[in-house]
């Protein structure tokens, strides 16, 4: 992501911006935010609490703390959260690309297909017959909507995504390079002398505000649906398989694999590379650790770790007592 020129903001606008209140910074205008180490003047940074003590060391010229951080003087801004302050502030300086309403020339759009006048399609682009691109949503080059598919509202698919047949994507949604979505799920059925392929004759529902990364893939139920909840963040290089239900805010780090008919619900999280040995339940608020491997039920709320997955604090118990050699 990059941009032409940073708009500064004065430490009182960006303290309005953020319901925080400023101190000690009268003149002080930055113009993105960047990580302590390599802050500048130019820059804002931000600091919680358990990372005060590398506040000497900083350069930056404005500081986002919680609201009764010791300072020491520097110009500063106090909110509740300085973490979700940087991110929103982050978000003003580099807001995401608006579409520019045209189709280009090279694409291919199919008489039976509707893509609305204020949506952006690039080069070498296929929207198949009745799939559907809304307003403001940007189709990078190389990306293929199916047939009967939807694309949501301000969507920005990047180059090389594709959707399968009468795949649905909500609206706000991000999905990066080379992200395929309604592929065939892994579905064989062994008759004694070769795998035969039971069709997978679902589809995918994907809500709104969800971030897919590059490289994944989301298979399409075998009967019904494969459905992702809104506000779903998706890692790079991560495996959903056919039939998974996806609630709500769920996380997937990279390269996690769910098989068929996983659970996840509301706010649960899985690490990197962390597996779901499918049909087994991940509760509301659970934690995988990565490379994990879950093979059954996880409460709400419960945190894991290890292969085959435990209570997390069991699991380091146990690790504690392999260094020992016990």
């Amino acid at each position: 992501m990059c941009k032409e020129e940073a708009p500064s903001l004065s430490a009182n606008e960006i303290a309005n911006f953020l319901g925080g209140q400023a101190e000690n910074a009268d003149g002080v205008h930055v113009s993105s935010v960047m990580n302590a180490e390599d802050a500048t003047e130019s820059h804002a940074a931000f600091f919680t609490s358990d990372k005060l003590a590398e506040l000497e060391s900083c350069s930056a010229g404005l500081v986002l703390v919680e609201r009764e951080a010791d300072v020491q003087g520097r110009a500063c801004v106090r909110v509740e959260n300085p973490s979700l302050a940087a991110a929103l502030l982050q978000q003003h300086f580099y807001p995401r690309r608006q579409a520019v309403p045209g189709i280009h020339e090279t694409a291919v759009i199919h008489e039976e297909a509707f893509v609305h006048s204020g949506s952006e399609v690039g080069p070498w682009c296929i929207v198949q017959s009745g799939a559907t691109i809304g307003k403001g949503s940007i189709l990078s080059s190389g990306v293929t909507i199916g047939e009967d598919s939807e694309v949501g509202e301000n969507c920005h698919l990047y180059e090389r995504v594709t959707l399968y047949p009468e795949v649905s994507l909500g609206s706000d949604c991000v999905v990066h390079a080379g992200t395929i979505i309604g592929v065939d799920g892994f579905g064989f059925v062994w008759s004694g002398e070769a795998h035969e392929p039971m069709p997978q004759t679902g589809t995918v529902e994907i809500g709104p505000g969800c971030v897919i990364g590059a490289n994944c893939a989301i298979d399409r139920a075998t009967f019904g649906v494969t459905r992702i909840g809104r506000g779903c963040i998706i890692d790079n290089l991560v495996q959903v398989g056919h039939n998974c239900q996806l609630g709500d805010f769920v996380i997937l780090c990279g390269q996690a694999g769910l098989a068929g008919s996983s659970i996840l619900e509301d706010g649960a999280v899985m690490g990197g590379q962390a597996g779901a040995g499918g049909h087994i339940t991940i509760g509301a608020g659970a934690q995988v650790g990565g490379g994990a491997k879950v093979f059954s039920n996880i409460a709400p709320g419960a945190k894991v770790a290890g292969n085959p997955a435990i209570d997390y604090m069991k699991h380091m118990r146990a690790a504690a007592r392999r260094r020992r050699g016990e």
